[in-house]
């Protein structure tokens, strides 16, 4: 390699990512603006022809909409597979922690953007999915309402990613994630230093299971009374979103040393790559804290005359999905802990 030249790291996962990001920015390009016609237009006056058009158009536009939602999905596990695929070649980088050290703030802020397309992608598909149960789609104009936003999120996620992936060069030399995670002085140490004191490596491990347990015991209480109220769905995807926090300070300060058998070292990007399911541990656990905001969302956007029953079905299995899911990463981090 010619070392006066910097060089875009192309593999397999630097063309999928870049293939699904150009499709994905087309295509909500496209969306953006023609669900913003379909919102506008939906249900107004015309001719039984004109009406015939308007439908048959826009249930294309959801066809299409369906497919690459779905296809987007996996952009943020394919994000972090293409980063794990630059680690050998990036001087100094041990894991992905290092990889997002170039262009460190679009990193930063793609890995904000990435699970709030997921979150509101999965919304909108089963909005879509729910709406589809039904005999004259009562949800059409909140679906191409909530289309748009969707693609406009869509939009800058793909842009950004593209952007980002050209980049990431091969003659880029990074500082070793020890420097960013194990430093004293590090957030996730010095926020509960400060509450508890030197002691609060102690701490962590109770504050996990603690924090866990309310969320899924409040889940767990919501099937067991068959309840599917907005305060309750809201309590629950509230409790939900402050564990997310409290499990990753307890994740970087002791769970994630412990399990990976190295006490020092307080990196989650080296989690998965250190512990065979460490993946499924953190995958899992976003799961069910999604499933969650999803049942609160479509119990506040699915609700009609035709969905009824429908409704609380769905709510109800995703309310099971997020106890599966937060009760399964639980009891797989116990399993490690008491193996040792």
């Amino acid at each position: 390699r010619d070392e006066g030249v910097q060089t875009v790291i192309i593999n397999i996962f630097t063309i999928i990512s870049l293939f699904i990001a150009a499709v994905s920015l087309v295509l909500a390009i496209f969306q953006a603006g023609v669900s913003l016609f379909l919102y506008k237009n939906w249900g107004s006056s015309g001719t039984g022809e004109e009406r015939t058009k308007l439908e048959d158009f826009a249930y294309l536009v959801l066809l299409i909409a369906s497919v690459i939602l779905m296809v987007r999905l996996l952009s943020w596990p394919l994000f972090y597979a293409t980063l794990n695929s630059y680690v050998p070649e990036i001087q100094g980088a041990m894991c992905v922690a290092g990889v997002t050290q170039i262009k460190a703030g679009m990193a930063r802020l793609l890995q904000t953007v990435k699970p709030l397309v997921f979150f509101a992608v999965g919304g909108w598909l089963l909005l879509n999915m729910l709406d589809r149960t039904t005999k004259t789609s009562p949800l059409m104009k909140k679906k191409f309402l909530l289309l748009s936003v969707v693609s406009l999120l869509v939009i800058g996620d793909s842009l950004g990613e593209i952007i980002f992936l050209f980049k990431v060069k091969a003659t880029s030399s990074v500082a070793c994630c020890t420097t960013i995670f194990d430093v004293p002085t590090r957030s996730s140490a010095m926020i509960p230093k400060s509450i508890f004191g030197e002691g609060y490596g102690g701490m962590m491990i109770p504050i996990y299971y603690a924090s866990n347990a309310i969320v899924i015991g409040l889940i767990g209480i919501l099937l067991w009374t068959g309840s599917t109220g907005l305060i309750a769905l809201s309590a629950a995807f509230l409790l939900a979103l402050l564990s997310v926090p409290v499990t990753g300070i307890c994740a970087l300060e002791k769970i994630a040393p412990t399990l990976m058998d190295l006490p020092y070292h307080h990196c989650l990007y080296c989690f998965p790559r250190n512990v065979p399911d460490g993946a499924i541990i953190m995958a899992l656990f976003v799961l069910g804290t999604f499933s969650a905001g999803w049942a609160l969302m479509l119990k506040v956007l699915g609700m009609s005359s035709e969905t009824g029953e429908t409704l609380n079905r769905y709510i109800r299995n995703l309310l099971w999905l997020a106890f599966v899911g937060l009760l399964s990463s639980m009891v797989m981090v116990s399993v490690h802990l008491v193996a040792g």
